[in-house]
């Protein structure tokens, strides 16, 4: 019998793979996401921070969190859930003073989500809106709960998750490092896992703000680690990389000790005989590199991906969202190939049809939209109608809530802009496109559904110019590769920078309005949140100051007071006087009376202030959205001319692919509006020219 200490040893930590990338985006001038890997022989502990406040109090709040964490953990033999909550409040108490002794400075802070594995035991360490997902046998979790005023809102009963969703201050967090001397910070011991064939990802908002989780599990599985947080930061970034990304991704390998069946916890189904599973592919695939190439550049603090910023901004060469593209390209050839004919002549077999059939997937819910009366800004054809509900699906970050009602002056926040795709809704049982009969020929000279309301079809109708004008000038600027240049790329360009100045300066007055308005609804939330727990009346002198029906109502209640007061007074020393007593009854119910009214005007004085900021916020995200877009649209016409213009044959052939794939693309989307609302054969081209 062999003894205890006879049997080999081996400390479960072992059996974790990692592998990590950052990026800069495509909208940002600087990284603000730091990371670490923190591993010593008795724990690993990973870590996102994601910074904001100004230029640059972002990038040195996340940095210092992280520093502060590494020194810590470094000399530590054993850790425990206690010590990470001391070392995360110091890191708190550090940035903070940081911030108070240099100005501008002042209000930075930093989200920060970790994840300790020690012995079998995994702690959850989590301030802001960072996030921890887990994945097991195919589905995915959320480890963390976001620290955001729509959350808290959620959690009150105040909104509906569905609500929260496009809220207006989803960005909003109520907590993150640094804008206040002392922070609350969750820590939990995962009670299931990790176990073998798990996968935990931590991430910053600029990665699930544009990839949904759904995604991370399909491509975790479906290549190994490293190359997973690569595909998943390409992803990001080809879906406009609004925000800084970084991913962490560990795997528990299968000599990790605790399996799934020792948690009483099914496993994943078994695959056919001589078929490894997903997780089994990729602990085949070599991943002891992974964590010795993590741990290297860990040491710098610098990720594998992350060396595509500088590759990117070096004069000459591909923007880093051509290059992700151009790898999709390298991965599939069949797929660049079929955007090479004519677009309008695109078989639906062709190779391109997976996106054109994501993209269709895209346009039935935006054609939702159309029957449920949403605008949608996404494709900027709805004039917002009367009494509408704004649905806001930017995303930009903020101060806390603590700091937006302590501070009187505006912030710079960083803000992100993303925009989201809507939620798949479910199509009513009763909502279905009709078969189109020839008699339903409208006055425009297209086959109108009977199942289609006026303004439904008259915003159909714009889609339909908007996009062929859209075609019109993608075929011109495909077709200007094959002939001589107007020569007026000087013109464009001057013009072009104009008109972005303009727009900056614009967009700045905008975000700071934005970060007024928010920072005022943050107050409204807050005494609507003080309505509902105490006494409304001492509310009043806070409301009276903005309304003054309230200020009214409360001069009311206060000389009803005294009234009552005072006789209640000359009744104590007449205990027996029955007209005395009648006369205090009264003045104590006219009293109740003035104080039920004001608690009704205070009441709705709140909830106008709180509609009326919404309302602002939304208008004017949808406006910094809108010049958010034409710089885009600035920014992708410049750097046509200047490909155009330019020498390198390789850039010429990769901007003509994209310019290539974005027509394929719109003409697949005019081919399902022409299935909803057909146009007549001998008026379709005078339809699209008179629309």
């Amino acid at each position: 019998m062999t003894s205890e200490s006879e049997v080999p040893h081996t400390s479960p930590i072992k059996a974790l793979r990692v592998a990590h990338a950052t990026d800069i985006g495509l909208r940002r001038e600087e990284n603000q996401d730091s990371f670490g890997v923190i591993e010593t022989d008795n724990f690993h502990y990973y870590v996102v921070a994601d910074g904001m406040g100004g230029v640059k109090g972002g990038a040195i709040a996340s940095g210092l969190a992280i520093k502060v964490l590494e020194e810590g953990l470094k000399e530590k033999a054993a850790v425990t859930p206690e010590d990470l909550v001391a070392l995360i409040q110091k890191a708190n108490s550090e940035i903070f003073q940081r911030g108070t002794n240099e100005p501008t400075l002042q209000g930075m802070g930093t989200t920060l989500v970790g994840l300790c594995f020690y012995g079998t035991t995994m702690a959850i360490t989590n301030v802001g809106d960072s996030r921890a997902f887990r994945i097991r046998n195919g589905v995915i979790e959320q480890l963390t709960q976001d620290h955001t005023l729509v959350m808290e809102l959620v959690r009150s009963g105040a909104i509906s998750p569905e609500q929260a969703g496009n809220h207006p201050v989803s960005h909003m967090l109520t907590r993150s490092l640094g804008p206040s001397p002392s922070v609350d910070v969750d820590c939990t011991i995962s009670p299931d896992g990790p176990a073998q064939g798990d996968v935990y990802i931590l991430c910053s908002d600029g990665l699930y703000n544009m990839v949904g989780p759904e995604e991370f599990t399909e491509i975790i599985q479906s290549c190994d680690l490293e190359d997973a947080v690569v595909e998943l930061v390409d992803l990001a970034n080809l879906r406009g990389g609004t925000d800084n990304i970084t991913v962490i991704a560990v795997e528990v390998g299968f000599e990790y000790p605790v399996t799934l069946e020792e948690l009483g916890i099914s496993p994943e189904p078994e695959m056919p005989e001589g078929q490894p599973s997903a997780s089994q592919q990729r602990q085949e695939n070599g991943h002891d590199t992974i964590a010795a190439d993590s741990a290297a550049h860990a040491s710098n603090g610098t990720a594998p991906h992350a060396n595509k910023v500088e590759e990117a901004a070096a004069p000459g060469n591909q923007t880093k969202q051509e290059a992700a593209k151009e790898k999709s390209a390298q991965k599939a050839p069949q797929e660049e190939e079929a955007a090479a004919p004519d677009a309008a002549a695109l078989p639906e077999a062709d190779a391109a049809s997976k996106r054109r059939r994501q993209y269709a997937l895209y346009l039935t819910v935006a054609l939702l939209a159309f029957s449920i009366g949403i605008l949608s800004s996404q494709f900027g054809l709805f004039g917002r109608e009367e009494g509408e509900q704004v649905v806001v699906a930017s995303r930009p970050r903020s101060a806390t809530v603590a700091e937006l009602e302590t501070q009187e002056g505006p912030e710079s926040p960083s803000n992100a802009v993303r925009t989201k795709i809507p939620n798949i809704f479910e199509l009513p049982s009763e909502t279905k496109v009709e078969p189109v009969a020839p008699s339903d020929r409208g006055s425009t000279g297209v086959l109108v559904p009977p199942s289609l309301r006026t303004e439904e079809v008259q915003r159909i109708l714009r889609r339909k110019q908007e996009l062929r004008q859209l075609l019109r000038d993608l075929s011109d600027k495909i077709e200007s590769f094959d002939r001589p240049f107007s020569g007026r790329a000087g013109q464009i360009l001057a013009e072009a920078s104009q008109r972005a100045d303009e727009l900056k300066n614009e967009l700045v007055r905008v975000r700071a309005e934005i970060d007024i308005a928010t920072r005022k609804l943050a107050v409204w939330y807050g005494r609507r949140r003080r309505f509902l727990t105490s006494d409304p009346i001492n509310l009043a002198s806070e409301v009276a100051v903005t309304s003054p029906v309230v200020k009214d109502r409360k001069e009311a209640f206060e000389r009803a007071t005294w009234a009552y007061l005072k006789e209640a007074e000359v009744a104590r020393y007449q205990p027996d006087d029955a007209a005395q007593n009648k006369k205090v009854a009264e003045l104590l119910a006219q009293r109740k009376a003035r104080m039920n009214e004001l608690e009704e005007e205070v009441r709705r004085a709140i909830d106008k202030e709180v509609s009326d900021a919404d309302h602002h916020i939304s208008e004017l995200t949808l406006r910094r959205d809108a010049i958010d877009s034409e710089l885009e649209q600035l920014r992708r016409e410049v750097e046509y001319v200047r490909v155009l213009t330019g020498n390198d044959p390789v850039a010429k052939e990769i901007k003509r692919k994209e310019l290539l794939r974005e027509r394929s693309l719109i003409v697949g989307e005019l081919e399902e509006l022409d299935q909803i609302l057909p146009d007549s054969d001998q008026t379709a081209s005078v339809t699209a020219r008179s629309e």
